[in-house]
């Protein structure tokens, strides 16, 4: 009885030690951003790095380009490709965004592993921006 009282009594002042703490809000937010320019090469082989050339565009220039979202089309070798941005978060301040459109030049790199054609989709929101086929070779 006495174990069973002693650990009531722990439980009860350890619980009054955890902190109920919010989490912050983040500075900035993620947003879907649009593809403007997809350059990739007709063809590579497996193991080596293919390099596509990519522009990408925000509506202003509070946009900051953070990197690409892809996801396998459960198809194979097919990818759906969408570029990710961060624009500061509308419930911390008042921000002023200068309202010119920014624009990245940037690269994806994929890493084919296997032959054959790897068919990447470039979106624009729900629309296809491009779509472009490369020939890996062995």
């Amino acid at each position: 009885m006495k174990n069973l009282v002693f650990v009531a009594i722990a439980v009860v002042l350890f619980s009054a030690c955890l902190k109920s703490n919010d989490v912050p809000e983040p500075d900035r937010i993620l947003v879907p951003m649009n593809f403007s320019r997809v350059i990739t090469p007709d063809s590579t082989q497996v193991g080596d790095t293919m390099v596509a050339q990519v522009t990408v565009t925000g509506s202003n220039l509070c946009y900051r380009f953070e990197g690409y979202d892809g996801a396998r089309n459960g198809v194979s070798e097919e990818f759906d490709i969408f570029a990710v941005g961060s624009i500061p978060n509308p419930n911390k301040k008042d921000t002023t965004c200068p309202d010119i459109q920014y624009s990245k030049d940037t690269v994806l790199r994929i890493t084919p592993k296997t032959p054959g054609k790897l068919t990447l989709k470039f979106y624009n929101g729900s629309t296809i921006f491009k779509v472009d086929t490369v020939v890996v070779y062995n």
